[in-house]
């Protein structure tokens, strides 16, 4: 006799099947329904399937059997199990999974659906007759959803242990006037200034995270931006104060910061980059800060290294021009931390591609919208920022995740 296992509501139980059957995992579904399936399997009525499906724009109930009357096979059963996650606690949550199959016509099909309590766990178990697999999940409150649905590409495997982390509304909607994020406004921030068209880039878990603020940068030949210029001992000393401040541990995600200052009498002493026709090459790990006398640009300028072969932030610079003694304690501040937000978690793409054109200067440090009501400047990481930074820093978003699988707005079957 084999076991066939139910789920429903926080319970679990098992019957006893006729040998030959598939042990499975049915949700979802009353204990009348499945003792009646146990039974009609008993007399060989036919074979109960945990994997329910419904076609995507139809009922969605997920109490459709997979094969109706057909006996499954052993050797094509997948099984996923894993624990849903609040993205910025890293502790389960209560929400809502569903497990989708797509068709080689590009049909998706309802495989399974699960409402999850509050210990995250969900499992599916389902013959193997697609594609592709697509998870999706949300944290829920009630009947109400908290969180934007996160999708997760499945290769057709079993797998247990499957962390899936979803990213809560927390924080959104809240705030004065001039500082509120709304739902879509934050998705659509994510899109004109993280994500840049080419998925999240990290930085890497692996390197160091250190800062050089260079007293003088005297390249052979100019190089525009990278023309000649100096920092008076004035303006290392303001630029030092702000990369102190623990506002720039919250851009590299609450990791410690190496900060190296230039020294007048060694100009070049440790230096971590190297010119390369009109790019600074800079070492991994490491964000060059340089002054310079080219009057082209605006009061700043940045550009990050190249990705890592596994998709990663490798470093960067910023170009300050000078004197910025003619900026006040505020909008140098301001500068600094939108110029290096760049390099940590922003896109360094097209100006399109790398500021939040949805988002004003006083509701994120990446933001260029100007408000009706006007609204101070953020001098510090805002709430949109943070909440950029922490899924960027998110584990468990492989570098290049696209943010339609991070912060989805619909089900595949909606």
């Amino acid at each position: 006799m084999a076991r066939l296992t139910c789920r429903n509501a926080g319970t679990a139980w098992a019957e006893d099947a006729p040998a030959g059957w598939i042990v499975g995992v049915c949700r979802g579904l009353s204990s009348a329904v499945l003792v009646a399936a146990v039974v009609a399997g008993a007399l060989g009525l036919g074979s109960c399937s945990s994997g329910m499906r419904s076609p995507v724009g139809g009922p969605g109930t997920g109490a459709e059997d997979q094969h109706s009357g057909e006996e499954l096979r052993p050797d094509r059963i997948i099984t996923i199990e894993g624990r849903l996650e609040d993205s910025e606690t890293d502790r389960p949550s209560v929400g809502e999974v569903r497990l989708y199959g797509k068709h080689a016509d590009g049909t998706y099909v309802q495989v399974g659906w699960e409402e999850v309590e509050a210990d995250g766990e969900f499992a599916f178990s389902f013959e193997d007759d697609y594609d592709a697999l697509d998870l999706q999940a949300r944290l829920k409150r009630g009947f109400t959803y908290v969180s934007y649905v996160r999708t997760v590409p499945l290769s057709r495997e079993s797998r247990s242990g499957l962390v899936v982390r979803a990213v809560p509304y927390t924080g959104l909607n809240g705030g004065t006037v001039e500082t509120r994020v709304t739902i879509d406004q934050f998705r659509d921030f994510m899109i004109e200034a993280v994500d840049g068209g080419e998925g999240l880039a990290p930085w890497h878990p692996d390197h160091p995270i250190g800062i050089e603020v260079l007293h003088e940068f005297t390249p052979r030949q100019e190089n525009v931006p990278w023309a000649p210029g100096t920092f008076t001992r004035m303006e290392l000393d303001r630029i030092e104060a702000i990369l102190k401040w623990d506002e720039v541990r919250i851009l590299f995600g609450d990791r410690d910061v190496q900060l190296q200052i230039g020294d007048s009498s060694k100009p070049v002493s440790n230096r971590h980059y190297s010119l390369w026709r009109e790019t600074m090459l800079v070492d991994e790990g490491w964000i060059v800060v340089s002054p310079s006398e080219y009057s082209g640009f605006p009061a700043g300028f940045a550009q990050g290294r190249r990705r890592t072969a596994d998709g990663y932030r490798a470093g960067g610079a910023v170009v300050l021009r000078t004197p910025t003694s003619a900026l006040t304690n505020d909008d140098l501040i301001s500068l600094v931390l939108h110029e290096i937000g760049h390099v940590v978690f922003a896109s360094f793409g097209s100006y399109t591609h790398s500021h939040s054109p949805s988002l004003t200067a006083a509701q994120s440090i990446m933001g260029v919208a100007t408000h009706p009501s006007g609204g101070t400047k953020c001098l510090t990481p805002c709430m949109a920022d943070r909440k950029a930074i922490a899924i960027v820093f998110e584990e468990t978003f492989s570098p290049g995740t696209e943010v339609d699988e991070i912060l989805g707005q619909r089900w595949r079957g909606d």
